[in-house]
C-alpha cells in the first residue's frame, strides 16, 4: 500500500479512469428519491401510469447525480485537497433498481491554473447498464490542489 506522500508524487494524467458498480434496491430507489425531497411518483409509486409505462420505478436523476458525481472526490482526495468546479449531466435511459449498472469517469484534460492554485482535471462519464447501453453521460471538472 501506498503512503500518502508517495499517492501525492503520483498525479492522475489524461486517460486515469475511476470505476465503481451501482446496484440500488428498490428501498434504496423509493428511501433515496425521498430523502432529497423528489416525490414524483415514478420513484416511489409503483402502481402509477407513467411508473407502469416505464416498467417499474426507476431511480431520481438527482439521486443518481449525487451518487455518480461522489466518485470524484472519493478518488481525487487520495491525491490531495480538492473542490467541484462544474458538472452537467445528461440522462438516455431510467436507472432501475435490482440491476448492476457500471460508472466510470475518465480524465479528458488536466491545466495547471496558477491564479487558482491548483490543477483542473476535466472528466467525462458513464453509467452504462448490462446490455452495455449508456443511460447517463456526464462532464465534470474539479480543482485538485
Amino acid at each position: 500500500m501506498q503512503s500518502v506522500q508517495e499517492q501525492k508524487e503520483y498525479l492522475p494524467d489524461v486517460g486515469y479512469i475511476i470505476e465503481s458498480q451501482l446496484l440500488l434496491s428498490e428501498k434504496e430507489v423509493v428511501d433515496g428519491a425521498k430523502f432529497i425531497g423528489d416525490l414524483n411518483p415514478v420513484h416511489n409509486d409503483p402502481d402509477n401510469e407513467q411508473t407502469i409505462r416505464l416498467g417499474g420505478i426507476i431511480a431520481s436523476g438527482s439521486h443518481i447525480t449525487a451518487v455518480f458525481s461522489a466518485l470524484l472526490p472519493t478518488h481525487f482526495m487520495k491525491f490531495g485537497p480538492m473542490l467541484g468546479a462544474h458538472m452537467d449531466v445528461k440522462f438516455t435511459a431510467p436507472i432501475k433498481p435490482n440491476t448492476i449498472y457500471t460508472m466510470n469517469w475518465v480524465v479528458q484534460s488536466k491545466e495547471y491554473k496558477k491564479s487558482l492554485g491548483g490543477t483542473i482535471y476535466a472528466n467525462a462519464g458513464t453509467i452504462v447498464d448490462p446490455a452495455g447501453n449508456v443511460t447517463v453521460r456526464a462532464n465534470a471538472s474539479i480543482i485538485l490542489y
